[in-house]
């Protein structure tokens, strides 16, 4: 699953250097790390604003199982974020 965060460019140019953006953007990446794992996925990685994550590893599971874990890790998230 790929998703990025909406508003992050607008974000950064509103905020002053050192003026607390990291604390935010920490905080909306450890709850999606949070709703991702809940549902069974593993974080690969954070690039900026993109988080990649996968589902059904290292375990291997049946392909239908994954695809909604998958699912609900990305409709939770899109409710944890707003």
């Amino acid at each position: 699953m790929f998703s990025d965060l909406t508003g992050y460019t607008a974000l950064n140019e509103a905020t002053r250097p050192g003026g607390g953006r990291g604390d935010h953007v920490g905080r909306i990446k450890a709850e999606a790390t949070a709703v991702i794992e809940r549902h069974g996925g593993t974080v690969n990685q954070f690039v900026g604003d993109e988080i990649m994550a996968l589902f059904g590893v290292p375990l291997a599971r049946a392909r239908r199982p994954a695809a909604r874990r998958r699912g609900r890790a990305r409709a939770a998230r899109r409710r944890s974020t707003g």
